[in-house]
This record gives C-alpha cells, sequence and structure tokens, in this order.
C-alpha cells in the first residue's frame, strides 16, 4: 500500500510542474523520470499479475481506489497534443510518449483472449519484459520525417530514451 502512495504523490508532484516542464521553465530528470516509469510498471504488472488476470479484487477496497488514482494522474500528465513542447530536446514530450504508453499497458485490451466462449486476460512475454512501443502511425508527425510505419522501443529496465527523442522531434 505504500507503494503505491509514493507513486501517486510522485506523479501527483509531475502533474503539478508540467506546464513548467512544457514550457521549459524547469527540466524533466530524465534519470528520476525512468525510476518513476520503472516502478510504476512494476506497480501496474504485478496488479495485472495478482487481481486483473485472476479475476479478483484486492480485499482492501481503497487498494482499488488508489489503483485508480494512479491511472488518473498519469493521465492528467499527458496533455492533448505536445505540437508546442518548449523544453530543452523535448524531454517533456519524450515523458508523455512514456507516460501515455503505461496508461495502455493499464487499461489496454489488445490482452484479451477468447476461447470456449469466455474471455481471459494475458501478458505477453513483450509486455512483461518492460518494453513499451509507440507506433509512429499513431502519432501526428511531420511529413518530411519519414517515420511511417516505424515501431518506437522504451524498456523501463534499461531507461534508453534515445528511440523517443527522435520521436518527439518529429511530432507535429
Amino acid at each position: 500500500m505504500e507503494r503505491i502512495e509514493e507513486l501517486n504523490e510522485q506523479w501527483y508532484e509531475y502533474v503539478a510542474k508540467k506546464s513548467n516542464y512544457f514550457f521549459g521553465e524547469e527540466k524533466v530528470s530524465l534519470a528520476d523520470f525512468a525510476e518513476l516509469a520503472k516502478n510504476t510498471f512494476e506497480l501496474i504488472k504485478s496488479a495485472n499479475q495478482d487481481y486483473i488476470y485472476k479475476n479478483t479484487m484486492p480485499e482492501d477496497a481503497f487498494a482499488v481506489l488508489d489503483y485508480l488514482r494512479l491511472i488518473s494522474l498519469i493521465a492528467q500528465y499527458t496533455p492533448y497534443d505536445d505540437a508546442d513542447d518548449e523544453s530543452e530536446d523535448r524531454v517533456f514530450s519524450v515523458t508523455c510518449l512514456v507516460a501515455h504508453e503505461l496508461l495502455d499497458f493499464a487499461v489496454s485490451f489488445e490482452r484479451v483472449l477468447f476461447s470456449n466462449g469466455k474471455r481471459s486476460l494475458a501478458l505477453t512475454e513483450e509486455k512483461a519484459s518492460g518494453v513499451l512501443q509507440i507506433i509512429s502511425d499513431d502519432l501526428w508527425i511531420r511529413e518530411d520525417a519519414n517515420l511511417t510505419k516505424r515501431i518506437f522501443e522504451y524498456n523501463v529496465y534499461k531507461a534508453d530514451f534515445s528511440e523517443l527523442f527522435e520521436l518527439a522531434k518529429a511530432l507535429l
């Protein structure tokens, strides 16, 4: 329970500062953000394995509310678009791409399997490994960027943002 409360506090701080990050008034620490992304991924993965995939609920109802608050805070951090990101090297956009993929990991229905008329959820090895994938065609990208049909990856355990910087610079 302490772990999710700590993550909620950290995401709240990022949400509170997102305008400063967006306008380049304050720089996002990529090392700190990478650690937050990794810890958030691990918590979401744990919640999926312990509850969602088993179709059970935690005994503590407040744990559900804390989890929903986490999802809400991550969603609040991600803007509607990154078009006018004024941060140095578009660092804010890079962190928003990761945040968006964490949300997708938490609520994606692509993991729903149907067998014998029943639904079940499964975690692919790729998702479990911490690899978040962003498909360039799902974003508004400059035409001259030549990034169509590309998949950009960010591994929460390696914290290498280089592919995402390339993508962020091409965002409209």
